[in-house]
């Protein structure tokens, strides 16, 4: 729900934040409460604080990236993205930036090849994708024994690795975006996340309570953001679903989504993941980004909020 003001908008900000150390073990709606919240917090934070490196994981256009070193231009970027078909465009985007690298790989919790699905491309005639033709940003990783489960003439080869492969040193940012296949790149970073430290991870979420344990494990704090629908049964509605407001996307695969905050949804991990599962199998793909923060950051990470809220 948003605030009409900056006095309303900055007390509801203040008396969630003072519950937001001792909610581990939960999701946190803290982010909910703000406007402007989807891609936007992790972003900002990183003008807020001193530059470091930071990862973007399924960096498919670049734009991710773009927005990382737009914030702090004296930060660095390590980008994966294993699709050849969205380097040209990852490359255009970051043609005027430095202190970036592309590595042409995708994350996961092994090292070597992988089968790799890319169901669609752009065609160049989807509304607000014009010059886009061959890119996608729906291609994931298959695991071995599901092979057969999928068309092979949508399945290629490519150079899988660990992030603790390429990381020996703190991170600021990772940004995850793969597909359903987070919580593998999370398993692939353990070292880098216990050995160096990742202060904030911001990660695509669909129901996996492996993730969330992962995370709560290690000390992070978990808040969802906006939630996003493609409908492809039994007309969900943004009503239906909770949504204190929405907005509707033009997705790269043509379709049409909308997005927006849910308020009332349980706060506990299985609860949660039971509700995203139920969601999804009744109305269609459905799911949220989480901002992961560690408790050894979360003061900064709350400073910097209220900083960016009061400008």
């Amino acid at each position: 729900m948003g605030f009409d003001t900056k006095t309303e908008h900055n007390t509801g900000y203040k008396m969630d934040i003072s519950h937001a150390q001792e909610k581990s073990g939960q999701i946190n709606s803290l982010l909910s409460f703000l406007p402007d919240i989807d891609e936007i917090i992790p972003y900002k934070i990183l003008s807020q604080i001193n530059p470091g490196l930071s990862l973007d994981i399924g960096a498919a256009a670049g734009v991710m990236t773009q927005k990382m070193l737009q914030a702090n231009p004296y930060g660095r970027v390590l980008a994966f993205e294993p699709f050849a078909g969205n380097h040209p465009f990852f490359r255009q985007a970051l043609q005027n930036y430095s202190n970036w690298q592309l590595v042409p790989k995708a994350a996961a919790d092994f090292s070597g090849d992988g089968a790799f699905h890319v169901s669609s491309t752009v065609k160049g005639t989807e509304k607000n994708w014009l010059g886009m033709t061959g890119y996608s940003s729906v291609g994931f990783l298959v695991q071995v024994e599901k092979l057969s489960n999928y068309n092979q003439e949508n399945i290629e080869t490519v150079q899988v690795c660990k992030i603790d492969d390429h990381v020996s040193e703190p991170v600021r940012l990772m940004k995850i975006d793969v597909q359903g296949t987070e919580f593998n790149v999370l398993r692939g970073a353990s070292n880098t996340i216990d050995q160096y430290g990742i202060d904030l991870i911001h990660t695509e979420f669909t129901g996996d309570i492996r993730l969330l344990n992962f995370l709560d494990e290690r000390g992070y704090c978990i808040f969802d953001t906006d939630y996003m629908m493609i409908p492809l049964r039994n007309d969900p509605t943004p009503q239906k679903l909770g949504m204190t407001r929405h907005e509707i996307r033009n997705l790269s695969i043509g379709r049409q989504a909308f997005s927006g905050p849910v308020i009332n949804r349980p706060s506990d991990f299985a609860g949660y993941c039971s509700f995203m599962a139920e969601t999804i199998e009744k109305y269609g793909f459905w799911h949220t980004d989480l901002f992961c923060v560690h408790q050894n950051f979360l003061p900064q990470f709350l400073s910097a909020l209220s900083e960016i809220y009061m400008q």
